[in-house]
């Protein structure tokens, strides 16, 4: 009788633990710059584990795993990363995050791929608007461009800026802002604002000539698009050469240590 227990209950223990290893599994893979801004990587990997948390990991009856990858700012590295994700059976959703160049670059690819793709911080507003509407794989989690330039520009107005002037990083979401401002530039203002354009990368003499310039042009309010290594040189450099106006900025500063490096300060808003 003992030796019957012991055998039914091993061939449970066998049945359950096949199971689990039947079980399915969805995974979610989490695309972001994990090298230069690893605190907003850590942010966006952080809420998705969150709410998934909630629910246990799963949908339905299939277990939910995660996979971590670093694109380092880098397009290239980023579409090896969307390959790897396409040619994963288990995988469900694929993740972009705080850059919007990787998405912009790759979007056909994404959507010809029909790659489900979740978008929680990369502003560009290019990435989810894809001219077929039955062939769009790609959805917003929060605000483009589209809504931010016509706030920048309105704080600019409101602030009674006669000579503005647009600071953008040479990339496609710094062309989306631009386009974004400009389109919602009221009309005594059509014509008579400039861009100036800086590459990632830029060193600390780059913009200090570049606000030199802004000086000489007699602007009294920028509106800078940048991440938070760039944007954290031009502020530095507005203090360094104690330019004398207003600087309207797009959250992307915020996408890394911008406020704990930058120890002069200026006025942003």
């Amino acid at each position: 009788m003992i030796i019957k227990r012991i055998l039914i209950t091993t061939f449970v223990m066998f049945i359950a633990i096949g199971s689990r290893a039947d079980e399915e599994v969805f995974k979610i893979y989490l695309d972001a710059d994990r090298t230069s801004y690893f605190a907003s990587a850590r942010s966006i990997e952080m809420g998705f584990k969150v709410a998934f948390d909630e629910v246990n990991n799963r949908i339905g009856d299939s277990k939910i795993e995660f996979i971590t990858l670093d694109h380092r700012g880098n397009v290239k590295r980023s579409l090896k990363n969307m390959r790897m994700f396409k040619n994963d059976p288990e995988g469900l959703a694929y993740v972009g995050g705080l850059h919007s160049p990787p998405l912009i670059k790759y979007r056909d690819f994404l959507n010809e791929s029909q790659i489900l793709t979740l978008v929680p911080w990369a502003a560009g507003g290019p990435i989810t608007r894809h001219p077929s509407a039955e062939n769009n794989y790609i959805f917003r989690l929060s605000v483009d461009d589209s809504k931010v330039g016509p706030i920048l520009i309105k704080q600019a107005i409101d602030a009674q800026c006669q000579n503005i002037h647009l600071l953008l990083e040479n990339t496609g979401w710094g062309k989306s802002n631009d386009r974004a401002m400009r389109g919602a530039l009221p009309h005594q203002f059509k014509g008579t604002v400039k861009s100036t354009w800086f590459n990632w990368g830029i060193q600390d003499n780059n913009a200090r000539l570049m606000i030199r310039e802004l000086i000489t042009q007699q602007v009294d309010c920028v509106l800078l698009v940048s991440n938070a290594r760039e944007g954290r040189l031009l502020i530095e450099a507005v203090s360094d050469v104690n330019a004398d106006f207003k600087v309207f900025s797009h959250w992307g500063i915020t996408g890394g240590n911008f406020h704990s490096k930058s120890v002069k300060k200026s006025e942003i808003e």
